[in-house]
């Protein structure tokens, strides 16, 4: 079929689809089977931290591990996460344990499937495929998979289950303009996987700036019509876009038509490529003590999702892919990284038949507010719940002051406002579990 007239269709066929309401029947539980995981959090970790690690996951149900790249360029310098004897990594900053071999061992004792992610450098951000960049890395990245194949794959069978190509595609206009670069950059890398290994997918994990109606037909669906039409994917590789949700550049109202329009995209190929998702159970929220130490938004750093957003996220998605998997498990769920709250709240929701608990935790009590120097010191007595405590939000005079996080280590009960108030200052408390149940609000008044 003629490229333009292809692209017509799929947007004209978006459009209507657009004006259903009614969702599709699922393609697959709405639950992750695998997680991405970056190299600088397992690099310094031994056999024993490895095998404690998977065990976690693989007791949550998780069978794919996606290591999200083996080497990395960062102003002007490369650093290896395995022993490699590549020309270009010969001054490269080389880990001292070989993650890739650590990796593979323990996750063939438990059956876990691993998916290598090769190199990224830091001018993909600002250059996409127009520059000469791309096209070395991506010729340097087939040396890799020669290489890493070599050393690994006869040992490792089916655990070694593909690559991941870690440069994030994305609606930029710098990706948008320069696909068919991007296109050819991503041919010369399957042909190494078809030299080596032809039975192992390929995969790629696009991100959307934005995902509005308009711009989702009239600029993404046409570029990856483009994508399919100029790559030379293969019957079975695979095509797991993010849905973009946990980094605020996509909205959860949208996402039912966000995975219509990736859908769409995949059905335009000719190839039988594998839709999967990549849900992102991570938020933006936050603190800021700048100026009047009131915030306009909640989101300013990284910190697991409550699971009733990433829930919602899962059953969108279980519509069109065939398999979730997130970013990220071990980053934002793993007991050994964060809060076991947020692991306990989901291993309940999986048992529970993939619904939520709706427990809401006890309110604080004994709320104080004092001073403390030149700063306000609140204190109170911890809310309880059934499973546990994820934050406490805190408010100054009705509007949104901090959040207290729950850690590895537990979650505190004070917080220190730093910022001078004057008397008869109102602050209110509420704790939220790992689900996102509310509990009632709790209210002290500050006085001089």
């Amino acid at each position: 079929m003629n490229l333009l007239i292809k692209i017509i269709s799929a947007v004209l066929s978006l459009i209507i689809g657009f004006g259903s309401s009614a969702l599709p029947e699922r393609k697959c539980e709405p639950k992750v089977t695998g997680t991405f995981m970056q190299p600088w959090l397992c690099r310094f970790w031994d056999d024993g931290e490895w095998d404690k690690q998977i065990t976690e996951m693989k007791n949550d149900g998780l069978d794919y591990l996606i290591l999200q790249d083996v080497a990395e360029k960062e102003k002007g310098k490369w650093t290896v996460y395995y022993d490699s004897e590549i020309k270009e990594f010969q001054n490269a900053d080389h880990s001292d344990n070989d993650i890739i071999e650590k990796c593979l061992k323990v996750c063939r004792k438990h059956s876990v499937k691993v998916i290598i992610g090769l190199a990224i450098y830091d001018n993909w951000w600002f250059q996409g495929g127009y520059n000469r960049d791309f096209k070395n890395v991506c010729s340097l990245t087939a040396d890799m998979i020669k290489e890493i194949y070599g050393r690994f794959g006869n040992d490792y069978g089916d655990t070694f289950y593909g690559w991941y190509f870690t440069p994030e595609i994305s609606s930029s206009i710098l990706c948008t303009s320069s696909i068919y670069g991007i296109s050819s950059g991503i041919n010369t890398v399957i042909g190494a996987i078809n030299d080596v290994c032809p039975e192992k997918p390929f995969m790629l994990s696009p991100y959307m700036f934005e995902n509005s109606n308009l711009y989702m037909a009239s600029s993404v669906l046409p570029m990856w019509i483009k994508f399919f039409e100029k790559t030379n994917l293969r019957d079975g590789d695979i095509f797991c876009p993010q849905d973009s949700i946990g980094s605020n550049t996509g909205k959860l109202e949208n996402a039912d038509k966000m995975w219509q329009m990736y859908a769409q995209a995949v059905k335009s190929a000719d190839k039988d490529i594998r839709l999967w998702a990549n849900c992102e159970n991570f938020t933006l929220a936050k603190m800021n003590q700048k100026g009047s130490g009131i915030f306009k938004e909640e989101n300013s750093k990284m910190v697991t999702s409550t699971l009733d957003r990433f829930v919602e996220q899962l059953d969108v998605a279980s519509r069109y892919a065939e398999n979730i998997i997130t970013f990220s498990y071990n980053h934002y769920y793993s007991r050994y990284q964060c809060s076991s709250v947020f692991a306990d709240t989901y291993s309940d929701y999986v048992k529970n038949g993939y619904n939520l608990e709706k427990i809401s935790p006890t309110a604080v009590s004994d709320l104080k507010a004092g001073a403390d120097g030149n700063k306000i010191l609140l204190t109170w007595t911890p809310a309880e719940d059934n499973i546990g405590i994820a934050y406490y939000r805190i408010t100054v005079n009705g509007r949104f002051l901090a959040r207290v996080e729950a850690n590895v280590g537990g979650i505190d009960s004070s917080f220190v406002d730093s910022v001078k108030r004057p008397s008869k200052t109102v602050y209110t408390v509420t704790a939220f579990d790992g689900a996102g149940n509310a509990s009632e609000t709790v209210s002290a008044i500050y006085t001089k």
